[in-house]
């Protein structure tokens, strides 16, 4: 049987530090082989305990800048992400998806989800008054929801909350 995988999908900065230390306490407390893909926009490596046995770089969805940006690469990210987390499925044995947002988390999570794997969302831990929007987008499909700051049970009813990471 081959090594089962666990995706990881992540923004820069706060996400990615925020599945840095997520994916270090699975890899701690994991009862079998188990490696990691990362779906992202970071340009930099996740310095984490366990291997990551391969990267996808993504382009963000929406760019923050300029919504004319965003339009023109709108279709060709969406479907340039559709295909490598397809390569991902096929490849590997993929048994979970985790993702701390934002939007370029979406549509691999997603696309994971509709194909079975079980799906994990966290909402950021900034996250006190309001939620996100991929926070929100998350929480409609995924199979389990965290989020880090217990104020944000009042937006998230069914959500687990077990502190911050």
């Amino acid at each position: 049987m081959s090594i089962k995988t666990i995706v990881l999908t992540y923004g820069s900065g706060g996400h990615q530090e925020q599945m840095r230390r997520l994916a270090n306490l699975l890899a701690g407390k994991a009862k079998e082989n188990i490696q990691f893909v990362a779906i992202t926009d970071a340009g930099n490596s996740l310095s984490i305990q366990s291997e990551v046995v391969e990267y996808i770089r993504c382009r963000e969805i929406r760019d923050k800048q300029s919504s004319f940006k965003t339009l023109c690469y709108l279709i060709p990210t969406l479907l340039m992400q559709a295909w490598r987390t397809l390569k991902v499925y096929q490849r590997y044995n993929v048994v979970g998806v985790i993702s701390t947002g934002p939007g370029v988390s979406l549509l691999p999570t997603f696309i994971l989800h509709c194909l079975g794997v079980k799906t994990v969302g966290l909402e950021s831990w900034s996250r006190f008054s309001e939620p996100s929007i991929s926070g929100r987008l998350f929480y409609k499909f995924v199979s389990l929801f965290y989020v880090q700051n217990i104020t944000m049970k009042k937006y998230y009813k069914s959500a687990i909350y077990k502190g911050r990471l």
